[in-house]
């Protein structure tokens, strides 16, 4: 009787720390999401205010209708992190399904607009290209948007389903995307270096002189605004030549502003403008897909426990060094189209908010995977 007392008690006593546990895992859990969505909150909070504003400001119906699935998605991330930061999470999953309804917005009308240049410009093969995309895009849908079943033979054929196939349609999905942003990502940097190396190479015997911003050519005119093709004059032996951009911009610089210039000297009228070029954003661009694409492949091996065994919290450390990348190349993009920096930055106004939110989020990871962490890469909560 004794024994039998005995063993109650501590079945009872092993039930009540396991009940224990648990709890300890669900509340380290649900502070681990908070602390998640602390990160998120600012983000979130100035991508929605400035589609907000955007969206109010442009008297464009089709620019409005490009940014509802933005803003939808910025909106569902913000209450998302605010119902995390205050203990909400009852309605943490309808948060997650808005977000997935615009994005799939944005993508099945990315597609659409696709679809309609490929026909308009008789490019049926162009149209072709987006098959793909369109079973991911309904994949996608029917993964997120649709009711899942449940139940014992829902399991059953689905497993007996993925070992037929012998592969996880998750997977495959992630991979395909990831590739593709990859190619992207690596073509435009290899067009990109490229175009880059045969510039220096050919004014490579240049001389240099000084130019100023004389006047403009408009390149396109809408609701949506202007964009302008900026021209800059220079003098040889008292002679004035021309230069033009080979970018866009949509801002118009200050009268007489200066600008470095790079002509040949035994054809004085041929020259190129220094500093920021369509080269240097194909560069940008490149980067940011591939780094990007990168930052998928680390997610995964992270979670895979390839880089427990560091000391330093590699996924976050990559992320904070991207982000320190994206703001800075914005950064020196835009002063690059001036003389000087401040003179560069000046006509972004209230964008430049969002570089330099790039820069402050991207020192905070690094210094945070690098120096706060503990044993095996894992940051304090």
């Amino acid at each position: 009787m004794k024994k039998r007392v005995k063993s109650i008690q501590g079945e009872r006593a092993s039930n009540m720390e396991a009940q224990g546990c648990e709890t300890n895992g669900r509340a380290r859990k649900m502070d681990q999401k908070r602390f998640a969505a602390m990160g998120m909150l600012v983000p979130s909070a100035v991508t929605t205010v400035l589609l907000l504003s955007l969206f109010f400001k442009n008297p464009n119906a089709m620019t409005r209708l490009t940014l509802i699935p933005f803003l939808v998605c910025g909106l569902a991330s913000l209450i998302k992190s605010l119902l995390l930061l205050y203990n909400r999470p009852r309605y943490v999953a309808l948060c997650n399904r808005v977000f997935a309804g615009g994005f799939l917005l944005f993508w099945f009308g990315f597609l659409i607009v696709w679809c309609v240049t490929a026909f308009r410009d008789n490019t049926p093969l162009l149209s072709l290209l987006s098959l793909p995309f369109w079973f991911v895009g309904f994949y996608l849908a029917k993964r997120y948007l649709l009711p899942r079943k449940t139940g014992e033979g829902t399991a059953r054929k689905k497993t007996g389903r993925q070992a037929r196939l012998r592969i996880n349609p998750k997977v495959a999905i992630s991979c395909f995307l990831v590739g593709v942003i990859l190619i992207a990502g690596v073509s435009l940097l290899f067009f990109g270096i490229r175009d880059t190396w045969r510039l220096r190479t050919a004014t490579r015997g240049y001389a240099v002189t000084q130019g100023y911003f004389m006047d403009y050519r408009i390149y396109s005119q809408d609701e949506d605004g202007t964009t302008y093709q900026l021209i800059y004059a220079y003098q040889v032996d008292g002679v004035e030549y021309t230069v033009h951009t080979d970018y866009v911009a949509g801002q118009i610089p200050a009268e007489n502003s200066q600008r470095e210039v790079r002509y040949d000297p035994s054809n004085p009228s041929k020259a190129v403008l220094s500093g920021a070029n369509g080269k240097n954003m194909m560069l940008f661009f490149g980067l940011f897909f591939t780094l990007g694409a990168l930052a998928f492949i680390l997610a995964a091996l992270s979670i895979k426990g390839c880089f427990d065994r560091f000391r330093i919290d590699v996924m976050g450390a990559y992320i904070g060094f991207v982000l320190l990348a994206v703001g800075a190349g914005l950064l020196l993009f835009q002063s690059g189209t001036a003389s000087s920096f401040w003179e560069g930055i000046r006509p972004m106004g209230l964008w430049v908010l969002i570089p330099i939110l790039f820069l402050g989020i991207g020192v905070y990871l690094l210094m945070r995977s690098l120096f706060f962490v503990r044993q095996g890469g894992k940051t304090p909560q």
